[in-house]
């Protein structure tokens, strides 16, 4: 080969470029970004509509469906989520991966467009958000006090967050669990019925006195100069002086009907770390910043802060750069190993140590020349990338070893060294160029995979295919041009010439036994034939025994311990049972290192009812599963619904459920009583756990009704009674009070001795033109269940059965639980869909099977091509069943499941299985071209 006769021949000019890509690749290296996974577009849109004061099925009906059957139109749409609860609807469209999501956005906005005059009056316009995962905190800090509590909030607002903002690479910090500082009127329901004053003249006369006009310009010789009407609260003294209205010329005040004071806000989340109260600050990067240098950065300030600041301390409660880490170190651990092993091994059976130093140049080579092509490439070091060259590892030197070793071939043959490296490698060059070949077109279906396999396995297809044709470039001109130098012939002198006699008198020993083998079997062929079918068959008929999943599970060392109790519950009384929960995780539980508990809120699920613990396990504690396992014996609370969820980064990969089924239908009560019996039937199924029904128990409502003709009567609207019993309840911001930079709001509310029981809402006075009445008399208020939430799922109604699987593999488990569902009775009019995990665990072995048939297809070709003839490649292809026959007994004895990393595996298999067979017959058939007799 030309390539080759240049490379021997210019030997300096050949190490210079090589050592030139090496160095540039060492460079890049340090420059690459390194994150989790790839940068990835999430082909999700979220449309957004506020419709205050309606209910869940009110939402549904008036905005939800209607935005639907629009939204349906929009051009790629795969399918339409949306989620009505009270005052909001959400729709979330998604879109097949790949997407040009702002083209995407332009076709859902007249979309929307053409329905907006039907929306109702009071509901907001539709609001369109595009999903980014970086918007997901990478850190989460808690900030506890040493001194006055009070006072933390304010050290975190206005020092601590400040500071962690101007790091580099951080877009957002945002502080949870501390109530926001108010200043608050409390009307008093006496002194407002006495004085004739209304709610909404209160809050009117805080909004005039705090408002701030531009008035427009006056000039003032040569110069304009801008007017500007201004009113603002300079003390609290000033708010309770305003003047609300004057009756029979006296004039009332603000501290004349209501009590201003400055306070907190009701509390409706509570965070404590260890039981103890706490702030949470959650710190979320910029898209395309390198996750691991943001994370040290913002713990390099938060060191500082907690020196500067004795008075608080922040804790590390998640570090999302601490699993990349681990998992990069994982696999570079894993590639520095393979590396070594490779080098071992071959000098063990080389027996020569240039031999080994020649060929082990083509993985620096090779690795560092994909790094280079990453880099200007704008590809991330992340656990794709990195998986690619680990796995690449061990096929960088099979050229170089076929190089070289016909090489040595015609060195002891006694050609000189150039002419044996050149007419060696001109000998193999077909052979390896071809064997190269069949390992990268298995790599060739993953550029045609759907979904989230062609965004993840792209980047790792470019870099094996990139890294194999390296190593070929490097077989065909640094390894014969280094061996015409280097090569070094004989097992030299000493100990280490005494072992390699040693190796290669064991060595000729095998090569004999086989050669003995070799020629029993062809001369009694089916005495090889009929044992390889038993044993091809008997491991096709082991294969169902395998497990499946779709992703292997990474113990992460954290969990979460999601309780619920029945909606409605006050969040004092949700309080008292997570303390008791918290004495059993940190005092009682071991291997417990840190829990942080969020109670009403803040992380996951919301709500008064509803707490969420997130638990960090020391390095000495068991696996996870069996932790919560545990758990879950121990921990019960009575009329509470308690699930667990194993922390996981790759949550891209996985469905959040392993368990899930769509129970479709309209028909609420229906629904409700048959996803309960679905439950109660799932509970019984080997290795679910943790069930839940997405739509909760109805909860108790008070539903205030407006008569219109009542309404009218007193020249009221229904409107104006929803704002009074807004404010009363609620309470209603009526300004801003500024202190330093920071604007505070300014609430009206009854106080809350005035609206204590459900009595005095019917009594709530409620000021209209002809009078103050009483809200009974132009509405009606009833106590009702109803639906705290309804989700659809393409357009229909949708109640969501989900739950985890432990202790048994997703395959079967899936399979009993389908059995089990589907020989249930479902209602008239209601249907199954089965979702989760399954589900792309369906579609990712869909795939993988396609590759793999795809990947057998291609390497036939290149064979035929490379051999012109038809019948030579189909015996190479005999060696694919006999490799998967030490796949499947290899997952079998280790325990390991049938996943996309292992079918991955399989698919590379096929590749590598042919390429010494393609060796062999390569060279058989030269031999036959030059007379040599076939056996």
């Amino acid at each position: 080969m030309n390539l080759s006769r240049f490379a021997i021949r210019r030997s300096v000019t050949t190490a210079m470029i090589f050592l030139a890509v090496a160095f540039l690749g060492i460079i890049a290296f340090g420059r690459l970004p390194v994150d989790l996974l790839p940068d990835i577009s999430f082909p999700t849109l979220s449309v957004t509509t506020n419709y205050p004061g309606a209910g869940p099925q009110e939402v549904e009906r008036e905005v939800t469906i209607l935005l639907e059957n629009t939204l349906a139109t929009v051009p790629g749409l795969t399918e339409i989520f949306s989620s009505s609860v009270e005052g909001r609807s959400s729709i979330t469209l998604r879109f097949p991966w790949g997407t040009d999501l702002d083209a995407a956005a332009n076709d859902v906005r007249p979309a929307i467009d053409r329905v907006r005059s039907r929306l109702p009056d009071n509901a907001e316009t539709p609001r369109i958000f595009k999903f980014d995962p970086n918007v997901f905190p990478i850190i989460l800090l808690a900030m506890e006090a040493r001194g006055d509590p009070n006072a933390l909030r304010d050290l975190a607002e206005n020092e601590f967050r400040p500071r962690i903002e101007q790091v580099e690479g951080v877009a957002i910090v945002e502080v949870r669990g501390a109530p926001e500082r108010q200043i608050r009127v409390e009307l008093d329901r006496a002194r407002l019925e006495a004085l004739g004053i209304s709610d909404r003249e209160v809050t009117q006369a805080l909004k005039s006195e705090s408002t701030s006009d531009p008035g427009g310009d006056v000039r003032v010789g040569s110069q304009r100069r801008i007017v500007r009407t201004v009113g603002r609260f300079a003390s609290l003294d000033d708010i309770a002086q305003t003047v609300v209205a004057t009756r029979q010329g006296i004039t009332i005040r603000v501290t004349d009907v209501a009590r201003v004071t400055d306070t907190l806000a009701d509390t409706t989340s509570i965070v404590r770390l260890n039981g103890r109260p706490a702030i949470m600050i959650a710190v979320s990067k910029q898209s395309g910043t390198n996750t691991v240098a943001v994370a040290s950065r913002v713990f390099a300030v938060a060191e500082d802060l907690n020196e500067q600041f004795p008075q608080a301390r922040m804790t590390i409660v998640s570090d999302g750069s601490k699993f990349i880490r681990r998992s990069i170190d994982n696999v570079r651990l894993a590639a520095m190993i393979g590396s070594v092993l490779t080098v071992a091994v071959l000098l063990l059976f080389l027996r020569n140590i240039s031999s080994t130093l020649i060929i082990a140049t083509a993985i620096p080579a090779s690795v560092l020349a994909t790094i280079l092509l990453m880099f200007w490439g704008g590809l991330t070091l992340n656990l794709m990338t990195f998986g690619g060259l680990a796995l690449a590892i061990g096929m960088l030197v099979d050229s170089a070893i076929v190089v070289l070793e016909n090489i040595f071939r015609h060195r002891e043959e006694g050609q000189p060294p150039k002419i044996a490296a050149e007419e060696a490698t001109n000998e193999v060059g077909t052979a390896i160029m071809a064997s190269t070949l069949t390992t990268i077109v298995v790599f060739l279906p993953m550029f045609f995979t759907q979904g989230i396999a062609s965004v993840m396995f792209r980047p790792l297809a470019f870099v094996v295919t990139v890294a194999l044709l390296g190593s070929l470039v490097v077989a065909l001109t640094l390894v014969p041009s280094l061996a015409s130098r280097a090569l070094v012939m004989g097992h030299g002198k000493g100990i280490a010439g005494r072992i390699a006699v040693t190796l290669e008198h064991w060595l000729v020993a095998m090569e004999d036994g086989f050669r003995r083998l070799l020629t029993a079997g062809m001369r009694h062929p089916l005495w090889v034939v009929i044992p390889s079918v038993i044993i091809v068959a008997l491991s096709w008929s082991a294969f169902p025994l395998i497990g499946r999943e779709t992703f292997p599970p990474a113990d992460e060392r954290e969990f979460f311990m999601t309780v619920q109790l029945p909606r409605g519950t006050a969040l004092d009384v949700t309080d008292r049972t997570a303390r008791r929960i918290e004495q059993t995780l940190v005092e009682e539980t071991e291997g417990v290192g840190q829990v942080v508990s969020f109670i009403g809120g803040g992380f996951g699920p919301g709500g008064s009812h509803v707490v969420t613990f997130r638990v960090a396990l020391t390095p000495q504690a068991g696996p996870t599963q069996q932790v919560m396992s545990e758990l879950r014996q121990r921990v019960r609370v009575t009329g509470a619904t308690i699930f667990y969820r194993p922390q996981t980064s790759l949550f891209i990969f996985r469905s959040p459920d392993p368990v899930s089924i769509d129970l479709r239908g309209f028909d609420l009560e229906a629904g409700n009583a048959a996803a309960r019996r679905l439950r109660g039937v799932l509970e019984s199924v080997q290795g679910v756990t943790d069930l839940q029904i997405s739509r909760e128990e109805s909860a108790e409502e008070f539903t205030v009704r407006v008569d219109p003709l009542k309404a009218a009567a007193f020249s009221t609207s229904a409107g104006q009674v929803a704002s009074s019993v807004r404010t009363y309840i609620g309470g209603t911001t009526a300004a801003l009070f500024r202190v330093g930079g920071d604007d505070i709001n300014v609430v009206v509310r009854l106080r809350e001795t005035d609206r204590a029981t459900p009595d005095m809402l019917a009594s709530l006075p409620i000021s209209t033109p002809r009078g103050v009445v009483p809200l009974r008399q132009v509405a009606e208020i009833t106590g009702t269940p109803g639906p705290t939430q309804i989700q659809r799922r393409n357009r229909e109604r949708i109640i969501t059965l989900s739950g985890n699987v432990a202790g048994r593999d997703l395959g079967a488990t899936i399979k009993d639980v389908r059995a089990t569902v589907l020989a249930q009775r479902l209602p008239r009019g209601f249907s199954l869909a089965f979702r989760g995990e399954f589900e792309d665990q369906q579609e990712s072995f869909g795939q993988l099977t396609s590759g793999f048939l795809m990947s057998l297809v291609l390497v036939y070709m290149v064979m035929a091509s490379q051999f012109e003839r038809l019948l030579e490649p189909l015996l190479i292809m005999a060696a694919v069943p006999f490799a998967l026959v030490g796949a499947v007994a290899a997952l079998l004895l280790t325990g390991t499941t049938l996943n996309v990393q292992s079918g991955l595996g399989a698919i590379v298999l096929v590749g590598v299985a042919v390429n010494n067979a393609i060796v062999l017959i390569s060279y058989s058939l030269q031999l036959q071209d030059e007379g040599v007799p076939l056996r």
